[in-house]
């Protein structure tokens, strides 16, 4: 799975989870609106049963208030849509609404009848006290039965919120096994690389995402400079061995130029020699050359004493 897929997974999961509670929330506090109208109802039927008794009393008698207070009794158990209420589902609401629904057929009456001086006062007043007492029951009831929906409430915010912690701590494991723990495989690596000069290391990332990319990547460029450091080494090696050798070159060249030195400095020693030579023989040759002259004078001397001797003779 990809990470972009992964951050799009989480993304809807807490989404999803959060519109949940929102609307848990808004729907129960539709039902807890509901509950304060029931609440609210169930004391208004208390409240206007005792003034109502206080108006036919005072022969103030109100047909209106007395139909009201019957719409508000039958509307808490059965729901009414003009008066905002739901139907009654709790027994113990139930059960109350129904005990004050008897005492008020039982107060009803007496009223009615006190209109047509049928009725006693003291009647009228402790049914009026007994009715009362049942409708602060009947208002404890719907009391309870908003409390036990905020118990509810409360108890469903908690597990939401469990709920939200666990898939928020399982996301952040996810995300922490497929991006953490791969980032950090990829630190150790290049720190091993960079501490060692091994670059014979690889990252491995075994997951078929981004980071697999990146650490292919990284892998590809760690191949790329190891080939090329053994290519420098070879490179390296080639030029030592190139350096040793044309060393060797060079100290052969150089003993072959101190022979040649040697020799030349020996032929020039012998031309020396030779040049004395030469000389040496030069200045007998001029002497052969003196007497050879001397040697043709004395011969010219005899050739003319032989000639003159010749002559002397004829």
């Amino acid at each position: 799975m990809k990470i972009r897929h992964l951050f799009i997974i989480s993304f809807v999961f807490l989404s999803i989870l959060l519109a949940a509670n929102f609307f848990v929330l808004m729907a129960f506090t539709n039902y807890m609106t509901s509950d304060a109208r029931v609440v609210n109802y169930a004391g208004v039927v208390r409240g206007a049963t005792q003034r109502l008794v206080k108006l036919e009393l005072a022969n103030v008698p109100s047909d209106q208030l007395l139909a009201r207070v019957e719409s508000i009794l039958t509307g808490l158990l059965n729901g009414d849509e003009s008066l905002g209420l739901p139907k009654a589902n709790d027994e113990q609401l139930i059960k109350s609404h129904n005990a004050v629904q008897v005492k008020w057929e039982e107060l009803k009456p007496a009223l009615l009848n006190y209109r047509q001086q049928q009725g006693a006062v003291s009647t009228i007043i402790d049914l009026s006290e007994e009715y009362f007492q049942l409708t602060d029951t009947m208002v404890y009831a719907a009391e309870r039965q908003a409390s036990v929906k905020v118990v509810q409430l409360r108890i469903l915010q908690l597990i939401l919120s469990i709920l939200l912690i666990l898939l928020t701590g399982t996301l952040f494991v996810l995300v922490y096994l497929r991006i953490a723990r791969p980032i950090n495989i990829v630190k150790e690596t290049t720190s091993k690389v960079v501490n060692n000069n091994d670059f014979t290391l690889r990252v491995n990332i075994t997951t078929k995402d981004e980071l697999s990319h990146i650490a292919n990547s990284i892998n590809s460029l760690l191949a790329k400079v190891c080939q090329l450091a053994l290519t420098i080494k070879h490179q390296s090696d080639r030029l030592q061995l190139s350096g040793e050798d044309l060393a060797k070159n060079m100290n052969q060249t150089a003993a072959a130029i101190n022979e040649i030195s040697a020799n030349i400095l020996s032929i020039k020693n012998q031309t020396v020699n030779q040049s004395a030579s030469v000389t040496e023989t030069s200045a007998t040759m001029e002497q052969i050359t003196k007497s050879i002259e001397n040697l043709t004078k004395l011969i010219d001397e005899q050739t003319n004493d032989v000639t003159e001797s010749s002559s002397a003779i004829e």
